[in-house]
């Protein structure tokens, strides 16, 4: 019960912070960032993989909302629709840019061979061999 009214509090904040930013409030938009920045930030990553990508991509989600604000309609729905637009800015940025498992690898012939100075399991398995052999 006491989630309820922690969701109802937090819907109520936001709408009195919405309210401010329309009448020109700009430090009421900058709670609402702060508010929200770790959810966007963590979906971009989670669809991205990579971090400066999530980052670049919350910014650019935070100022596309200010500008449209004005079109939001339900206040109480602000979460759901700034996550919209981050699906959004994350799909397009995906189809602008791709993802691939491989992004970003290096290629297997560019790699040094650094072995291992140990011996390998069939080396370690000979000298063993040798060693009770010796003994016997």
């Amino acid at each position: 019960m006491n989630t309820n009214s922690n969701s109802a509090m937090q819907e109520t904040s936001d709408i009195q912070l919405l309210e401010r930013c329309l009448a020109g409030d700009r430090d009421a938009y900058g709670s609402l960032v702060a508010r929200y920045q770790g959810l966007i930030c963590s979906m971009a990553f989670c669809a991205l993989g990579n971090i400066t990508r999530s980052e670049d991509l919350a910014q650019e989600t935070f100022i596309t909302a200010w500008k449209k604000l004005q079109d939001l309609r339900e206040r109480r729905k602000f979460k759901s629709w700034l996550c919209g637009i981050a699906r959004n800015l994350i799909n397009n940025s995906i189809r602008r840019q791709g993802r691939s498992a491989t992004e970003g690898a290096v290629q297997l012939d560019s790699v040094l061979d650094s072995a291992s100075p140990l011996p390998t399991p069939s080396e370690q398995a000979v000298s063993h061999d040798e060693a009770a052999l010796a003994w016997q």
